[in-house]
């Protein structure tokens, strides 16, 4: 099943399997003679390759991942073992290398790299107060909203409890009646809290949050997502100040 190449010790191929030609697109007589850099995408640096040739010339084993490129012009990326071959005097005469195509793993791994970017990028840019906390309660991440809201930096918060960042009020409520809740069902919804902010200020949020289990299905962090209403708050408080105002003069 793996691809299989053999050089001589001035890189001319010599051999190359069936199975080599099939994932190449190559036919063996066009292989027969040239120098593996037929395959080279420009996707691995000449220092890998340096090192590479420096490791097999030397009698060592070389291991490791190389993007290649076939005679249609389609990259693909293989896990290499390249070995010199000796004869009996000891003396290297040839090089093989032994490749499996590991295209379909390195292509899923660059999906979740790419999901993950993505998410990041959300995770930061996405317009209301999110952060993370393990079982502890202590801040594994905040979003930058988050941290420009309480005007923090992300190294001043993280491996800190949330609830230093509570009122009192709102951090006797957590621990006596939502964290409970919490702690049973899995998630809440717009709880409402006091914050403090780095310079002394109070505000008004709504509180979101869900559990997110491991792989052997237990809670072992939170997200919550806060959504900043002081300011709703002030305007629905001076709305009833202002109608308590009237009522009394008419009365």
């Amino acid at each position: 099943p793996a691809s299989v190449m053999i050089t001589d010790t001035e890189g001319r191929i010599d051999y190359v399997n069936s199975k080599f030609t099939q994932v190449t697109g190559y036919a063996l007589e066009e292989l027969i003679g040239q120098n593996p850099r037929i395959l080279k995408s420009g996707h691995t640096s000449p220092e890998d390759y340096g090192e590479l040739w420096k490791t097999i010339t030397s009698g060592g084993e070389w291991r490791g991942e190389l993007c290649n490129v076939k005679k249609s012009g389609e990259t693909y990326w293989v896990s290499a073992s390249i070995s010199p071959i000796r004869d009996p005097d000891g003396t290297i005469t040839h090089f093989v290398a032994v490749d499996e195509d590991i295209t379909e793993r390195k292509l899923a791994e660059a999906a979740v790299k790419e999901s993950e970017r993505r998410y990041r990028s959300l995770y930061n840019e996405t317009p209301v107060m999110m952060h993370s906390i393990d079982l502890s309660g202590k801040l594994l991440d905040a979003n930058e909203y988050w941290l420009e809201t309480l005007g923090y930096q992300r190294e001043e918060v993280v491996g800190t409890s949330d609830m230093a960042f509570f009122t009192e009020a709102s951090r006797k409520y957590a621990l006596e009646v939502n964290l409970p809740a919490f702690a049973k069902n899995g998630f809440c919804r717009d709880v409402p809290y006091q914050l403090i902010k780095k310079n002394g200020e109070i505000i008004d949020v709504l509180l979101s949050a869900v559990a997110q289990k491991n792989e052997d299905g237990e809670f072992d962090r939170s997200v919550a997502v806060m959504i900043d209403v002081t300011e709703e708050k002030r305007a629905k408080a001076q709305s009833k100040s202002a109608q308590e105002l009237l009522l009394n003069a008419i009365e």
